[in-house]
């Protein structure tokens, strides 16, 4: 046994069975009562002093009583076991639920993030997986116990389910606990998978809703021309417009008040423009020649010019209360021009033009408006009445208020042409071309790259294609902009302004989405099942364990009988055993066995009898 050191105390540690307060040998399973001790340091030795005894817990384990061995199929069901397994799936199922659900919805629709749940899915799945392990461990190794083996085969089961590195080194002894060992451990390769499974991408979203539009359906009575004098183009634009002819010209962009598009929405809405009632008439001419009085020539009647290109616009007032005033439009172009006889074809289209409500296709985008296609898409709801004769409007008399007079001034302005050809006598014919549209609209031959190989118009052989329409689309553009300003001006004869239009649109919006990228999510699932299906087995043979197990110390020392355990109760569950054996004093340390020939050993004992190992000292 230990020697005090000579001259000092005893330390703690080392306490010698000689100073208990106590003395008695160690109880017995027989004795009704356990002493507990604890220690009372005193100057230069310790000592135990006897503390209220504690009745023996093996009082609850009588001989004549026990726990009954239960094995079967219903009976101890490895419900914690079975429940994570159940648990695992259901996170599978959840993270595909999610992927799914999330897929092309509005990052703006969450308030976390997909990759959020799925990392919160992903880590039960692994957690639970791992529970199910540990718990399919236990039954492993009892399993291998009850059939019998070897202690290396027990240690081998042990050892597998203990680690990776344990699981992985198995080598010959390696079996279905080290199989799911790895698995379980691998598992978290699912999560670098799973996170790629959901991304974010731009994307359109395509609605339907309504948009408010403050915007005044026609012309207002009046509001475009105001006549300074008598004659009926002695006139000048209103301020409203002249700001929407100038916008026009420098082609700014349409800013309106329009509310309820929260990106970009297209539809039609209604406006104030003109509506056309046009009429053709085609036939042959021939210029540069002379005309004929009784079949003489007119006297230098050649050295008039004449035009093989025009366009003239006239202003007609109201008549009556039933006829409103109009725009009338005369377009007068030349094809199949022959340089030979110098004639061709002249086209000559006559419009009348109507103050009217069009429904007018729209682009907008906030509170930035793009017109559409006019001439193609735009559609004629309604002819504007004429103007109450109560008010001077549109009549023509001093100082009177138009309706379209604004837009027959810009007409005039942007687009009255008039192309000519004439004879200048010894050099010959010549061509005019003063405007615009002469030019606009010419059919101009292709020429080479050289200094006389460009192309040029020529007397007698140009040809020009129809302004029309490009005229009719320029004007109701002006017209649509008047309206924008007219929003707030008073409806034909009442004193209110129009009410805004509700408009049906179909909206588009820059968006991002989640993409789910399902590859990623069918290698993270065949990834889990997998695992999950190398953990199963671990059950196995879980029918034929008579009570549930774990791989405690205490349990499983009970098992090998170890003395310190010794007692009923061989078939009692650990909760049984710790409640009755968990007052029991025990350390590990150094035991002196033996009378005549005392040797050491270090094992799990009654703190009486231990001291604290040695250095250097060998134990056998």
């Amino acid at each position: 046994m230990y020697q005090s050191p000579v001259g000092g105390g005893m330390p703690p540690e080392t306490i010698s069975p000689s100073y208990y307060s106590v003395q008695s040998p160690p109880p017995t399973f027989e004795q009704e009562r356990l002493v507990t001790r604890k220690p009372v340091p005193t100057p230069g030795k310790s000592q135990y002093e006897q503390v209220n005894p504690v009745q023996d817990s093996w009082q609850g384990f009588p001989e004549e009583k026990g726990f009954q061995w239960l094995p079967g199929v219903g009976s101890h069901i490895p419900i914690p076991g079975i429940l994570a397994i159940i648990g695992a799936l259901l996170c599978i199922a959840g993270t595909v639920v999610i992927l799914v659900r999330s897929d092309g919805e509005p990052v703006t629709h969450w308030t976390l993030s997909p990759t959020v749940y799925i990392a919160l899915m992903t880590t039960g799945t692994n957690i639970l997986l791992r529970f199910a392990f540990h718990e399919g461990n236990k039954i492993a190794w009892w399993y291998t116990a009850i059939r019998g083996g070897t202690l290396r085969d027990l240690h081998a089961r042990w050892e597998s389910g203990d680690g990776f590195w344990g699981a992985l080194g198995a080598g010959r002894n390696f079996n279905i606990v080290s199989l799911a060992s790895l698995a379980a451990t691998f598992i978290v390769i699912d999560q670098p998978l799973i996170q790629r499974a959901s991304t974010i991408v731009p994307a359109t979203l395509t609605s339907l809703t309504n948009v408010t539009a403050s915007i005044a359906p026609e012309i207002p009575y009046g509001y475009t021309g105001a006549q300074y004098g008598r004659g009926v183009y002695q006139q000048v634009m209103t301020q409203p417009m002249i700001a929407a002819f100038n916008d026009y010209n420098s082609q700014a962009p349409i800013t309106t008040s329009f509310t309820g598009c929260r990106d970009t929405c297209t539809g039609f809405v209604d406006a104030g423009g003109l509506a056309a009632e046009c009429t053709t008439v085609t036939g042959p001419i021939a210029y540069l020649e002379s005309p004929k009085n009784n079949g003489t020539a007119v006297s230098n009647a050649a050295l008039l010019a004449q035009s093989p290109f025009s366009v003239n616009f006239t202003l007609v007032r109201e008549t009556s209360i039933t006829n409103g005033s109009y725009i009338i439009m005369m377009v007068s172009y030349t094809t199949g021009a022959q340089a030979k006889t110098c004639g061709g074809t002249l086209n000559v289209r006559t419009c009348k033009l109507l103050s009217a409500t069009l429904s007018y296709p729209i682009t907008l985008k906030n509170s930035t408006l793009t017109l559409g296609n006019i001439t193609s898409d735009a559609r004629i709801k309604s002819f504007q009445p004429p103007g109450s004769n109560l008010v001077s409007i549109d009549g023509g008399s001093d100082f009177d208020r138009w309706t379209l007079g604004g837009l027959y001034l810009a007409a005039s302005s942007l687009f009255q042409a008039n192309a000519t050809y004439s004879w200048i006598g010894a050099l010959g014919n010549i061509m005019t071309l003063p405007d615009t549209l002469s030019n606009q609209f010419l059919e101009v031959p292709v020429g080479n790259n050289s200094l006389y190989g460009l192309g040029l118009p020529a007397v007698c052989s140009s040809n020009w294609t129809d302004p029309t329409t490009h005229i009719l689309s320029a004007l109701n553009q002006i017209a649509f902009r008047a309206s924008i300003n007219a929003a707030g001006f008073p409806f034909r004869n009442t004193t209110s302004a129009p009410a805004p239009q509700i408009l049906t649109m179909q909206e588009v919006q820059s968006i991002n989405v989640f993409r789910s990228v399902y590859r990623y999510l069918a290698a993270s699932t065949v990834l889990t099942v997998v695992c999950i299906a190398l953990v199963l087995p671990t059950f196995t043979g879980w029918w034929v364990l008579g009570r549930s197990f774990s791989l405690n110390p205490i349990e499983t020392a009970k098992a090998f009988d170890a003395p310190l355990l010794n007692g009923p109760g061989s078939n009692a569950p650990l909760h049984e055993l710790v409640q009755t054996m968990g007052m029991r004093n025990v350390r590990y340390g150094e035991i002196e066995r033996g009378n005549g020939d005392p040797r050491r050993e270090l094992k799990l004992a009654d703190p009486q009898d231990i001291v604290r190992p040695t250095p250097g000292t060998v134990y056998q």
